[in-house]
């Protein structure tokens, strides 16, 4: 079964049309072995209620609310909590995404990877504000982290569910998520996605948190070094200071 992850903050006039497309190439590939996970975080201008009338008339779909707006990391951790599939897709709600790339990132994942990571090759965002800054967060984190990919923020992302289960989000966690799945061990691999230039609503990435990114980066990279073997830091860090003194 696959469990298709929708984050929404305020995206009213991108519901209709998205969930439009995502049927259309859903019911005619999967049938009833799919669900539709749309969790609205805290959405203020009417989101919220578009996503339940179109819930009345989409079959296979689910709606979580969160209370207020948590954070694009939450609410997708909402939706894995309730995903019943063993494959997860996730994806934005702000129609940059071609839910038709979707069966293209399954079939990659059932020639045996862990992970498969959309890259946004063709790219339509403006070029000094998002795109330079994300190529250089992009090399960083490669740098960082030893694990080789070409576009990290991409939100369209495909993964078996067992990856998923033993790791706990935060943070801007979810655009690194596949580095903190390899980390651990899941083989990921990469494949190109389309990209649009959003129509409707705001961005809602800020500079900020491009920071927040590089804090989680830095406590994913920690975990996966140290998680298990606590002792190899404090002794390292305890010797050298012994040295010192």
């Amino acid at each position: 079964m696959i469990s298709l992850i929708i984050p929404f903050y305020n995206e009213k006039e991108n519901v209709s049309v998205l969930l439009q497309k995502i049927e259309a190439v859903f019911s005619s590939r999967y049938k009833n072995g799919y669900e539709i996970l749309c969790i609205d975080d805290g959405s203020t201008d009417g989101t919220f209620e578009e996503l339940e009338n179109k819930s009345r008339n989409v079959p296979n779909m689910g709606l979580i609310r969160l209370t207020r707006n948590f954070g694009q990391t939450s609410a997708i951790e909402a939706g894995i909590e309730y995903a019943k599939g063993d494959t997860i897709i996730i994806m934005d709600g702000d129609m940059q995404n071609d839910p038709y790339d979707i069966p293209r990132l399954i079939n990659k994942l059932d020639e045996g990877f862990d992970v498969v990571n959309g890259w946004r090759k063709d790219r339509k965002d403006h070029l000094f504000t998002r795109r330079i800054p994300s190529y250089i967060g992009n090399k960083v984190i490669s740098w960082i982290t030893g694990i080789k990919l070409k576009d990290y923020g991409c939100a369209l992302k495909a993964y078996r569910k067992e990856i998923l289960k033993d790791i706990q989000l935060w943070g801007e966690l979810h655009r690194i998520l596949p580095v903190y799945a390899g980390l651990n061990g899941a083989s990921i691999a990469e494949i190109e996605v389309s990209h649009y230039a959003r129509q409707y609503g705001r961005s809602k990435y800020t500079v900020f948190r491009g920071f927040k990114l590089m804090v989680d980066l830095i406590t994913a990279k920690f975990m996966g070094t140290f998680a298990t073997r606590p002792n190899y830091l404090f002794g390292i860090t305890g010797l050298m200071f012994l040295i010192l003194a």
